[in-house]
């Protein structure tokens, strides 16, 4: 359960930064 939420939140930290890096982009 710990290494699942881990994986999740660096996904969730990921896809923030691509959201965040592409509407900067936009």
């Amino acid at each position: 359960m710990a290494i699942s939420a881990d994986l999740g939140n660096r996904l969730e930290d990921v896809v923030n930064q691509l959201v965040s890096t592409g509407r900067y982009n936009s």
